[in-house]
């Protein structure tokens, strides 16, 4: 269920961009299905962590590149309509989405949930240099706590468990890095006015950002969806480079004076 929902994120993010940016009525079509498909998607895995990330997403791409273009900000409307429609008509999803301040609570170990949780951060405070070796937290919790096999619901948690403190700070180098190449990607483009190419950027700058914060709630570690968006920020950079260097020996030519032989 968690792996539809995921993969809900990211056709929502790229179905953004085809329906706003699209070059024909059945690319914007098509994109429009798409975002309808991957909200539906979300609705039936029945998870709070997902729609939190459509929800920071749609803010982000509304923010960089989205609000200029009509037909986003009314999808948007459209979309804001349903899933109120949807939190009215059913109570029980309501109430789901009402228990997102509740699972943050660490104070509450009445869930198991966050039981782990706090287990996960006991494991942390006692091994915060080297961690427990990448793979063993399921082995450890239930050998040492005498939990199910479960993880922390948090990527970031996780990574500090296992590798200490060295190596979550290597894993948010490496989003890190991605998220600042794809901004710059974005910037370039929208510098030159290819709106279209930026909204591109924007949606694989959103989607990144949007799982990684449903990694503050998810185990996905594991999962390829952070790597694959990051390594599409980073190649959207390395597409975009070359033309600013194929700029640059003309400009440099243009500002060398003249010399005499």
């Amino acid at each position: 269920i968690n792996i539809y929902a995921h993969w809900a994120i990211v056709t929502f993010a790229f179905s953004l961009h085809s329906m706003t940016f699209g070059a024909t009525r059945r690319e914007t079509a098509f994109g429009l299905g798409g975002v309808l498909a991957s909200l539906v998607t979300v609705y039936f895995t029945f998870r709070r962590a997902p729609l939190l990330a459509v929800a920071l997403l749609a803010v982000v791409y509304a923010a960089l590149i989205g609000r200029r273009r009509r037909q986003f900000v009314v999808s948007m409307l459209i979309a804001a309509l349903l899933v109120g429609g949807v939190l009215v008509t059913d109570p029980r999803y309501a109430q789901r989405i009402a228990t997102i301040a509740q699972a943050g609570d660490l104070t509450n170990v009445g869930e198991d949930a966050q039981r782990v949780m706090q287990i996960g951060i006991r494991i942390l405070r006692d091994h915060w240099v080297l961690g427990i070796g990448i793979g063993n937290l399921m082995i450890y919790s239930v050998d040492v706590f005498g939990t199910p096999r479960w993880l922390p619901h948090n990527i970031y948690l996780e990574f500090a468990d296992e590798l200490g403190i060295g190596g979550l700070a290597i894993f948010l180098a490496f989003v890190g890095t991605a998220l600042a190449r794809g901004w710059r990607s974005y910037r370039a483009h929208l510098g030159r006015g290819d709106l279209r190419r930026a909204s591109l950027s924007a949606s694989s700058l959103a989607a990144l950002l949007a799982l990684l914060l449903a990694g503050f709630f998810q185990p996905i570690r594991f999962d390829f969806f952070i790597y694959v968006l990051a390594a599409m920020n980073s190649l959207a950079w390395e597409f975009t480079r070359p033309l600013q260097v194929d700029d640059a020996p003309a400009e440099a030519a243009t500002a060398l004076p003249a010399t005499s032989p």
